[in-house]
């Protein structure tokens, strides 16, 4: 039986951001690539809470534990999952996990989102993630107007508030923690992450940006296929 790959999004964005990973996995493993609360197809206010719900419908009847790969929003999604669920996953990819939110930088961001339309925001991010594909870009543009500035301020407030480093050290499952060499306001967060993992590895990715599987989709399937493949041996 193939091993799950559970791919879980950025905010704003929805599983579209991962069509690339899902086709190119998609023949040697069984891949779910939900959309989180407030996101595209799911209604509903985002909270982590409802996220890791969300997990666990999903998971719980699974013959055996997913790995989850999460970039942004979703790495933090599948850290959470990974300490509330421990027996539903048997390995995490995180890439532009936040660790560490500065109170300075949420605050940023949310007045960015407040003042400045959905058309001119979305338009903002995308340039900023390049996506290589332009239909991934005409998605990743989608689905942000979709999401809306609530759900954006519901993701920043939930992030904000989810003080995840005392708790590292519990997650039992090994760990790829990657970011993009550009994204440099995730390197710290990066660097921490792997060291209060008790099973990580870093990798900082060149020329890679905070999105980067949507900028390098191929050297992200390689990535997640060569980490899920050598821990499914060594189990």
């Amino acid at each position: 039986m193939s091993a799950t790959i559970v791919l879980l999004h950025a905010m704003g964005a929805s599983h579209r951001m991962w069509r690339a990973q899902a086709e190119a996995l998609g023949d040697r493993y069984e891949v779910l690539a939900p959309d989180l609360p407030g996101h595209g197809a799911t209604g509903g206010r985002f909270t982590l809470v409802a996220a890791v719900d969300q997990l666990r419908e999903l998971l719980r009847d699974r013959p055996s534990p997913a790995h989850l790969v999460g970039a942004s929003l979703g790495a933090n999604v599948a850290l959470r999952v990974a300490l509330d669920e421990p027996g539903l996953v048997a390995s995490l990819v995180l890439s532009g996990a936040a660790v560490r939110m500065s109170r300075a930088g949420v605050t940023v961001q949310r007045a960015v989102t407040a003042v400045l339309p959905l058309s001119v925001t979305s338009e903002m991010s995308a340039t900023i993630v390049r996506p290589a594909d332009d239909r991934d870009r005409a998605a990743f543009v989608d689905d942000i107007r979709r999401a809306g500035k609530r759900t954006q301020a519901d993701a920043l407030r939930e992030l904000r508030h989810d003080h995840l480093e005392p708790r590292l050290g519990d997650v039992g499952v090994p760990a790829l923690v990657c970011c993009g060499a550009a994204d440099t306001s995730n390197l710290a967060s990066a660097r921490l992450l792997a060291a209060c993992l008790p099973d990580a590895t870093l990798r900082i990715v060149p020329g890679g940006g905070h999105l980067w599987n949507l900028q390098h989709p191929d050297l992200c399937t390689r990535t997640v296929d060569e980490f899920v493949s050598a821990v499914t041996s060594a189990q």
